[in-house]
């Protein structure tokens, strides 16, 4: 039956089921790291042989070396009968993210077809995830959410901040953590371990967004381990990432304004947008409008004030994700017109990330790397020199570059080293990418990091948010292409293939889609059908598409001993809904008389297919944006309600 976390397990970014693991443990090559077979728990794709466990490092290399933790660990084994000896090691992004639960979802994209020449190995970056101890703070998350209905100052901020993280790290330094321990030159030495205890000799570097810096960080203290490195979202480690934050976002504005200038169809629908959005940024500092939100983790629904602050920060998130790129133009009009639909899924994206970063490490990582690497000073001027979006860039800075600075200072990370902030010199091959509209690592990184890595290739992609190659496409395909024979330059044809961005016009309705359905059964729910083919399971009976990290197109199919108006009413509370509406329409199939409704959650639409078969309740969800809503009712929707049938 539909479970009370029923929203975190629509998103493709977090698995619940586990399996057992069949790994023989063994010694890496210093006698310090050893690996502690234990439990997938995650849902194993169907067709994958995973083994899970523990590599057990020490926290600190340089001091005791008896202190140890564990990093969670996945192997995923090749289908081939001979696969090659060398591994795509994944490194995921943050710094602070887990990634082994939610990679599980991206199977058949990224996974599966490199499967088909080597074994696949993610694991959860020290501090993060699954990986004990995780250094996450519930302290922060919790004044988060406290606040999120209040408008307060950078001091009001930062004073709440500081109690929080202080909490935090003290928490921390109680439980044993050594927080100084927790670096890109550590995670390197783990990784070093992890290949070794594998039984590896060399391992292909698959690295996004902070990744890519580890994966760098890796390529130059342990070259020897490193057959070849994929890099999506560069961030190579001379360029200051927290001076860049104004840079980033004004370049993205730009380029969107730019590009809808030069589209006849956007620039009719919405003319002069760029003197629009900073005329109502204006507007929305003067008189802050409000947007309901629901936190993702439990439904709880949040009413957010939107500043003109609030607004740059939603468009900044939403550049990063491909599919919302189209939607900004209608929705700037959209906000101006008092239509705040448009900006749901934007302001929850936050809360998606949050609850997916482990903050202490985080921290750790970016006040040693990035806030000691440069002053106060420089993080205030450099961020100060783009007036279009200084508040939005200095926000990230708890308003000053004195004040993160003071945030880090007290937080005790490691100090700064300057060999951290050192181009990497490298002849390892290399594969660079980079979305067009990236906010948060633009192409201009890439370009930075080719300089000193001879034997390295780079790509951009039209109209592509940030590290987006693990959702399959063009990217994806070249990066196959480069792992099979790094020797070699990719067919880069595909680039030229794909379109620019294809904007969304107000009163346009998508057109006919088509979308190959598969037979299934589920023998735990007693039910068969239809579903479409190619949408991961990521819950029992929940069907995530997963075309990018925060797509929430999704599908519910499940069955349970209940009256249907029960379900009903248990499922429409879930998605904060207090009064059950009245069904929009009727529909006949397979002998079962089948309810119709529709409700909003969250900025999507909800249809929702209820009847009763024998005593047994059957149902089917629907989510989706409203600009394919209609497209998916017809091709998916409507076609599931004619194939559902109790087994």
């Amino acid at each position: 039956m539909i479970s009370r976390n029923a929203f975190k397990t629509m998103l493709p970014l977090l698995i619940l089921l586990g399996a057992l693991s069949i790994f023989i443990p063994a010694s890496a090559q210093d006698g310090v790291a050893t690996f502690e077979p234990a439990d997938c728990i995650f849902a194993i794709p169907d067709g994958a042989t995973v083994e899970c466990g523990y590599v057990i490092v020490p926290e600190d290399r340089q001091g005791d070396l008896t202190d140890t933790i564990r990093l969670y660990t996945a192997v995923y084994r090749s289908t081939a009968a001979a696969p090659v000896a060398d591994p795509v090691m994944f490194l995921q992004g943050g710094p602070g993210g887990g990634i082994v639960e939610a990679l599980a979802g991206q199977y058949e994209a990224l996974i599966a077809p490199i499967l088909a020449e080597r074994d696949f190995v993610v694991f959860d970056q020290r501090g993060t995830g699954l990986s004990e101890p995780a250094l996450n703070c519930s302290e922060y998350t919790a004044l988060t959410l406290e606040t999120i209905e209040q408008i307060l100052s950078d001091e009001d901020t930062l004073i709440g901040t500081q109690v929080a993280l202080n909490a935090c790290r003290d928490r921390l330094i109680s439980e044993g953590v050594n927080i100084p321990a927790y670096t890109s030159a550590e995670n390197a030495a783990d990784i070093a371990d992890i290949t070794s205890v594998l039984g590896y000799e060399q391992v292909n570097l698959y690295g996004g967004s902070y990744g890519t810096r580890l994966a760098l960080t890796v390529m130059r203290d342990f070259p020897q381990i490193v057959r070849s490195a994929v890099l999506d979202g560069v961030l190579p480690p001379q360029i200051n990432l927290f001076n860049q934050q104004g840079f980033k976002s004004q370049r993205s504005l730009d380029l969107l304004f730019a590009d809808c200038a030069t589209d006849p169809d956007c620039s009719a629908a919405y003319p002069d947008l760029e003197t629009v959005f900073y005329d109502l940024v204006v507007q929305l500092e003067a008189e802050p409008i409000t947007v309901t939100i629901n936190n993702p983790s439990t439904g709880e629904a949040y009413d957010v004030p939107v500043t003109g602050l609030a607004l740059t920060s939603a468009l900044f998130f939403s550049f990063q994700v491909s599919s919302l790129i189209p939607t900004l133009p209608e929705t700037i009009y959209a906000v101006r017109d008092g239509d705040t639909s448009g900006l749901v899924l934007p302001l929850t994206i936050p809360l998606i990330i949050g609850d997916n970063v482990n903050l202490g490490m985080f921290l750790s990582v970016n006040c040693h790397e990035e806030v000691f690497a440069t002053t106060p000073e420089a993080l205030t001027a450099d961020n100060s020199a783009y007036p279009g979006v200084a508040d939005f860039a200095l926000s990230a800075l708890f308003g000053t570059g004195e004040a993160i600075t003071a945030v880090c200072q007290a937080w005790g990370a490691a100090p700064f080293d300057p060999r951290e902030v050192e181009p990497v010199i490298s002849d390892i091959p290399t594969l660079l990418l980079n979305g067009e509209y990236d906010p948060a690592t633009p192409p201009d990184f890439g370009v930075v990091a080719q300089e000193t890595l001879s034997n390295s290739y780079f790509y951009e992609f039209p109209s592509l948010g940030h590290a987006e190659s693990v959702t399959g496409g063009c990217p994806l395909e070249i990066a196959l292409q480069f792992l099979s024979d790094p020797t070699t330059e990719p067919d880069s044809g595909c680039i030229a293939e794909m379109p620019g961005v294809d904007f969304d016009i107000a009163g346009e309705i998508s057109g006919p889609i088509e979308i190959a359905l598969i037979e299934f059964s589920n023998a735990d729910f007693g039910i068969s059908g239809l579903l479409p083919e190619g949408w991961a399971e990521v819950s029992a009976g929940v069907y995530a598409r997963g075309e990018s990290a925060t797509d929430q197109t999704a599908l519910i199919v499940q069955a349970a001993p209940m009256a249907a108006d029960e379900l009903l009413q248990l499922l429409l509370g879930q998605f904060g809904v207090t009064e059950i509406p009245e069904a929009a329409a009727t529909r006949e199939a397979n002998g079962l008389s089948w309810s119709l409704y529709e409700v909003t959650f969250q900025g999507l639409q909800a249809d929702v297919a209820l009847t009763d078969a024998d005593g047994t309740a059957l149902v089917i969800v629907m989510l989706s944006d409203d600009s394919e809503r209609q497209a998916l009712f017809d091709a998916v929707f409507l076609p599931m309600i004619d194939a559902l049938v109790k087994q």
